[in-house]
């Protein structure tokens, strides 16, 4: 449990990048408290998030709905596991 990215060092990295400025699929391992994935979530057209941690899984799911953020899959569970489990294989995706 790392903490937050902050949307301007993503953005930052998207800007660095040129190819990185029409994704429009974003994983994120590791939700915490959900910042990332609710911020970032206006910027992509889907957004998928995996926390092994229930409590932190359930509260941020809850917060993204509170918040309407529609567009985010929450995944609960060991990203090992479940990275495999979303259909993106042949999508150019934003991975953090």
């Amino acid at each position: 449990m790392g903490g937050s990215l902050k949307f301007e060092e993503i953005k930052n990295a998207e800007s660095k990048h040129l190819d990185y400025q029409n994704i429009k699929y974003f994983i994120e391992t590791g939700t915490y408290h959900g910042d990332t994935c609710i911020n970032i979530s206006d910027y992509y057209t889907k957004v998928w998030t995996i926390e092994i941690a229930e409590n932190l899984y359930h509260d941020s799911k809850k917060r993204a709905q509170d918040e309407g953020k529609m567009n985010i899959e929450f995944m609960l569970g060991d990203s090992v596991k479940l990275l495999s489990q979303i259909p993106l294989i042949d999508q150019a995706v934003f991975f953090i």
